[in-house]
């Protein structure tokens, strides 16, 4: 075999290698490419860059609902999956964009767009 032909499956099997397992939340084995520490330190940052460029909504009434609501999201995700290491604190913010959106990121970061 040529070496141009190799080199793919070289690195292929050097990633196999470094990733690690894990386990999807209803138990079944997964490879784990970037390990969750680093997900969740990606995952603030791009919530930080979010909360600098997209507009906050001051709507105390639509945040309170907001709040109330991602609780018993987290609540039952909890309930559903008690073996998973959950964010001891969840960050949840309503944006200001008319789309109706919302997302949740690693580290226990949570946006909704007022449009939802």
């Amino acid at each position: 075999m040529h070496w141009r032909c190799v080199r793919p499956l070289f690195w292929l099997a050097l990633l196999t290698v470094l990733a690690g397992c894990g386990e999807t939340p209803t138990g079944r084995s997964q490879l784990v490419l970037v390990p969750g520490p680093l997900m969740a330190d990606m995952g603030g940052d791009a919530f930080d860059q979010l909360r600098n460029t997209q507009p906050i909504s001051r709507d105390a009434q639509a945040n309170q609902l907001v709040q109330c609501v991602a609780e018993k999201i987290v609540a039952g995700a909890e309930a559903s999956y008690p073996g998973l290491d959950f964010p001891e604190r969840w960050e949840v913010v309503l944006f200001e964009d008319p789309s109706p959106n919302a997302f949740a990121l690693p580290g226990g970061r949570i946006g909704v767009h007022t449009g939802l």
